[in-house]
């Protein structure tokens, strides 16, 4: 919900995409990819580089290859932007 507001144009979407990084920093680590999954919609009209060292912070403490994988081609989506 908060990707999809913070992806639109209004006076809302800025409050919507620091609380979705806000959410995205104090994710437990089963939660992290998909939260960055879904930040990644509304990245191209906000920051798109405050997402990736978010990501990459987060990266740093997981250990699971599968959810390292998923971080991984988030950010390899936000190079392309």
């Amino acid at each position: 919900m908060l990707a999809t507001l913070a992806s639109l144009p209004g006076p809302a979407a800025p409050e919507a995409w620091r609380r979705l990084l806000f959410i995205l920093k104090n994710a437990p680590v089963n939660q992290v990819a998909i939260y960055a999954e879904a930040a990644l919609r509304a990245a191209p009209g906000r920051d798109p580089a405050a997402l990736a060292e978010m990501v990459r912070t987060r990266l740093a403490g997981i250990a699971q290859p599968a959810k390292r994988a998923r971080l991984e081609k988030v950010l390899r989506r936000l190079a392309r932007l």
